[in-house]
């Protein structure tokens, strides 16, 4: 059995629980947690399900942060399955819930700066990178930072900008390496 499953199991027990409890903080904690684990083991539509449950409690919950992460992975899911414009529109309603929280606002204009990047948009999606590394280095949020990094690396390659491209990976491995 693999860590994923596993994961996935103690999520779902997790879940059971929480519902028997009728915690729905939890609930929605676990949903998405199991959301991450089903979309790793392929099982796309499974995931978007449990994140929209999960979106739908942490509203009900009142809860703008939570949403907004809630809605973050439910729009990795569609930038998973190519629904770019859906993944986007679901990133730009998290950003303006979580303006004043970086640490959830960085990885979601990370996501943005992705969708972009794959809708062939370099210029934005260079700019919403750019602007993750900044915060995420003000914040010395490492992994944050090695994904935008990462990211952006790719979007200066696709701009044709190879010395800018090899000198953001170049940052990311050695960020990576001082940290892992």
């Amino acid at each position: 059995m693999s860590q994923t499953t596993l994961a996935l199991s103690s999520y779902e027990l997790g879940y059971e629980s929480a519902v028997a409890g009728d915690d729905k903080t939890l609930m929605a904690a676990l949903l998405r947690g199991s959301a991450v684990a089903k979309r790793n083991l392929g099982r796309i539509d499974d995931a978007i399900a449990d994140d929209e449950h999960s979106v739908a409690l942490f509203r009900e919950l009142h809860d703008q942060r939570e949403t907004a992460a809630a809605l973050a992975n439910l729009a990795v899911n569609y930038l998973r399955t190519g629904n770019l414009r859906r993944a986007t529109q679901i990133l730009e309603d998290a950003r303006q819930m979580v303006l004043e929280w970086p640490d959830v606002l960085d990885p979601i204009v990370s996501n943005l700066g992705r969708a972009a990047a794959q809708q062939g948009n370099f210029l934005a999606a260079r700019d919403y990178l750019e602007q993750s590394v900044a915060s995420a280095e003000r914040r010395k949020a490492t992994g944050t930072m090695l994904v935008a990094l990462a990211n952006l690396g790719v979007v200066y390659r696709g701009m044709n900008q190879l010395e800018k491209a090899e000198a953001t990976f170049s940052r990311a491995l050695t960020l990576a390496r001082q940290t892992h």
